[in-house]
């Protein structure tokens, strides 16, 4: 009885599974992260060639590696990370899933704030000088 939902809780869940207004509301949800994510891909794809990235299937997180957005192709998530800050966008370092070559971006933000992170990071990773690595077919 300590770890249950709480009654209030209970009551929420029952009448969000049987309001039609709920499942609209999730339908126009799933597509707005579908247009940012679709946004985002699409924004990397033309415009950071070299970057290799997850296409995102589930969720709202894109993740992206950064080891080489730098010619020593030795530069970290953490570091990355520390540098978007610096640019005005928010990151997870991959070190959090047990990888620092990758960091997490989160989409489930407006569109103009998701181009707007979207245009500090790639002109970030511009910046560092990044060079497109050998085919990977990890996309």
């Amino acid at each position: 009885t300590t770890t249950g939902a709480n009654h209030p809780a209970q009551w929420a869940a029952a009448t969000a599974f049987s309001d039609e207004k709920v499942e609209q509301e999730v339908t126009r949800m799933v597509a707005a992260f579908r247009r940012r994510r679709d946004r985002v891909v699409e924004r990397f794809r033309a415009e950071a060639p070299g970057v290799e990235f997850v296409e995102p299937t589930g969720a709202f997180y894109f993740f992206f590696r950064v080891d080489g957005t730098t010619p020593e192709r030795n530069y970290t998530g953490s570091a990355f990370c520390d540098a978007a800050m610096a640019a005005g966008v928010a990151l997870v370092p991959g070190a959090a899933f047990g990888d620092d070559r990758w960091v997490r971006m989160s989409y489930a933000v407006s569109d103009k704030e998701l181009e707007t992170a979207c245009d500090r990071l790639l002109a970030l990773i511009k910046k560092l000088g990044a060079q497109a690595p050998a085919a990977s077919g990890a996309r």
